[in-house]
């Protein structure tokens, strides 16, 4: 969804109540005027057809969203204390390694994600039925790992537009 709504902007949700006209999203509450002006929320969404999962994931590991600081110190301070305030986060991504399988659906789309390096929705279902959802811009190491007693591997990374929404 891109949304001039910044809490909602480059966010993946899933949709309720679809009308001609309008839809929900589930898990946004949007009453708060604040957050959500009636002069500032026009957008432009996508739907997501088809989900192409990968055959299997092998690991997934998160990257980022480290709180950076700026430090300070006050000229009149005579305890010479010095102060920090918070700034930005890093910018996030996931790395998920998959088997070496070019035939692979998901590793497919992966590539051609890869290739044409517009931003992608990603959906991950968990054992237990929770789904977390990413938008994000996609890209595969092709060059496979080869380590001895071993499968080889690819790493697909994605580079997060916005938090992930969890179902």
């Amino acid at each position: 969804m891109k949304s001039a709504w910044q809490s909602i902007n480059d966010k993946v949700f899933k949709v309720i109540t679809p009308t001609a006209a309008s839809f929900g999203l589930v898990g946004v509450n949007t009453s708060s005027l604040e957050d959500f002006p009636d002069t500032g929320g026009a957008g432009s969404f996508r739907k997501i057809i088809d989900w192409k999962p990968f055959a299997e994931v092998l690991n997934a590991s998160g990257e980022g969203g480290e709180q950076q600081y700026v430090d300070y110190q006050l000229l009149n301070d005579k305890t010479s204390q010095q102060r920090r305030l918070p700034t930005f986060k890093n910018a996030t991504g996931l790395t998920i390694t998959i088997p070496d399988d070019p035939d692979d659906a998901g590793r497919k789309v992966a590539d051609q994600a890869d290739a044409d390096t517009l931003p992608r929705a990603v959906r991950a279902v968990l054992p237990n039925k929770v789904v977390i959802l990413y938008n994000a811009y996609v890209s595969v190491n092709s060059t496979p790992k080869m380590d001895a007693n071993e499968i080889m591997t690819v790493e697909v990374k994605l580079a997060l537009l916005s938090k992930p929404v969890r179902y």
